[in-house]
């Protein structure tokens, strides 16, 4: 903040400390956060609240990760399990379900999307928010166990962070950078009642 002075401007040192200490809420629902209003826009984007969009056809619903969570398991009938950060959870996922939602004890959402990639089916973890924050990351494992004719051997992929999306919907397994492959031998049944036997852990850093 400056002051005219005669032949030019000066600095109002005092205006200066009264604007950049004033605070303002974030917008969005569900944070109760008051920042200064020169962080208002990088807090505005890296927001664990800011919205995330339900993409089914006709839909255009748009809230927290924990809320999208919830619509989309009431008015979309989209399974719902819930995971412990660094413990492992045991799946059987039908291949002809790709897409069901993870719900973590700190209300973190995560993703877990099923695709085919010629004859191997590709599984990956998704964390569902709407910005990358920097500071938190989500490292996780996948283990898929084929029937007893190849009991001992797995499939196994692990990676340093997850990929995010706000779009749950819109995600494509074999576009993802972090893909568990699974080759036809580790696929249970046949047909639409094909499945997949998955262990899956994710941490928290």
């Amino acid at each position: 903040m400056c002051k005219h002075g005669g032949g030019g401007f000066a600095p109002c040192l005092a205006m200066d400390g009264i604007v950049s200490s004033a605070t303002i809420k974030c917008s969005h629902d569900g944070c109760q956060s008051h920042v200064t209003y020169h962080e208002h826009d990088d807090h505005h984007s890296a927001c664990p609240h800011a919205p995330c969009f339900c993409t089914e056809p006709g839909c255009s619903f748009a809230g927290p990760p924990p809320a999208l969570l919830g619509h989309l398991a009431t008015l979309h009938s989209w399974p719902v399990h819930k995971i412990e950060y660094g413990k492992v959870l045991w799946l059987q996922v039908p291949v002809s379900e790709p897409r069901r939602l993870l719900l973590a004890e700190d209300g973190g959402v995560f993703l877990l999307v099923v695709g085919l990639l010629n004859a191997i089916t590709v599984v990956s973890v998704v964390c569902i928010r709407a910005s990358t924050s920097p500071s938190l990351q989500y490292p996780a494992m996948m283990w898929a166990y084929g029937p007893p004719d190849v009991a001992g051997v797995r499939c196994m992929v692990d990676t340093e962070a997850v990929t995010s999306s706000s779009k749950p919907r819109d995600v494509v397994a074999e576009k993802l950078p972090f893909v568990l492959l699974v080759p036809p031998t580790h696929v249970f049944g046949a047909g639409a009642s094909k499945e997949l036997s998955l262990e899956i852990r994710v941490n928290k850093m």
